[in-house]
């Protein structure tokens, strides 16, 4: 039990150090897709 105990708390652990990068990695996709997208709406009228 113990041994599982440390594996999930291993992953927890690689999980909140990869989580920031990765929600900023999407803040930026997400901020792209949205500038493309009103400008080529913009582009458009």
């Amino acid at each position: 039990m113990k041994i599982l105990y440390n594996e999930t708390s291993r992953i927890v652990n690689v999980f909140f150090r990869i989580a920031p990068a990765l929600a900023f990695i999407a803040f930026i996709l997400a901020f792209i897709a949205s500038y493309t997208y009103l400008s080529s709406y913009l582009y458009l009228l």
